[in-house]
């Protein structure tokens, strides 16, 4: 599946394999997605703010200078922890 350009602001997907799917600029603000695979999926320059994944398969997901802020992942705040492993540099601080 290559889906470009496309708006699915406040949408919900359920149930939805985007295994090995290539998505480029993708507004999903706000939008439910739940029981869905992404395995072998790429995201290019999206926006995910506000959105929630539930019950989906994560599996072997690399994210590449992306804004994590405010990230939780199983009710750990992902974007402060990077920052106090990191450090405001963005580097690792022994």
């Amino acid at each position: 599946m290559l889906l470009a350009n496309g708006n699915a602001a406040s949408s919900t997907f359920v149930n939805v394999d985007f295994s090995h799917s290539v998505m480029t600029q993708i507004e999903a603000f706000n939008t439910r997605i739940h029981a869905s695979s992404f395995e072998g999926a790429a995201f290019d320059e999206g926006d995910f703010d506000g959105a929630t994944f539930t019950g989906c398969s994560m599996r072997g997901v690399e994210l590449i200078n992306c804004d994590v802020d405010h990230l939780v992942v199983n009710g750990v705040n992902v974007g402060n922890l990077l920052r106090l492993l990191l450090g405001e540099e963005g580097r690792f601080q022994p």
